[in-house]
């Protein structure tokens, strides 16, 4: 068996990206079944962002379905993640990342 192909073939597979689920491509990845109120943010805290998916409540106007688009991080689709959280804490990774990149180029320009 060659180990060095093998090695490229796995540095090379795709990992999983996390993936953004609306209406529009919900039955791709769980079918028909429309799940109501049975699908949770994992990130969730208390009541806040608790369901994704369709979920379903009674308001001023009578009853209603809505869909919360949410965020699918694993393969198996167990790992849901309500969609303005994650957006939220992208954007907070994405501002420390920059952080640190102005304190890097600030580091060069005084080394040099």
């Amino acid at each position: 068996m060659n180990l060095s192909a093998l090695d490229k073939w796995i540095t090379r597979e795709p990992q999983w990206q996390p993936t953004l689920i609306t209406q529009d491509n919900y039955a791709d990845y769980f079918g028909d079944d429309s799940r109501i109120n049975e699908l949770n943010c994992s990130w969730a805290t208390g009541q806040f962002f608790k369901n994704v998916g369709w979920i379903d409540y009674e308001g001023s106007y009578g009853y209603s379905i809505h869909f919360v688009n949410f965020y699918v991080l694993d393969e198996d689709c167990e790992v849901l993640v309500n969609a303005e959280s994650f957006d939220e804490h992208q954007a907070s990774i994405d501002a420390h990342e920059q952080a640190l990149d102005r304190e890097l180029d600030e580091l060069h320009k005084r080394s040099e």
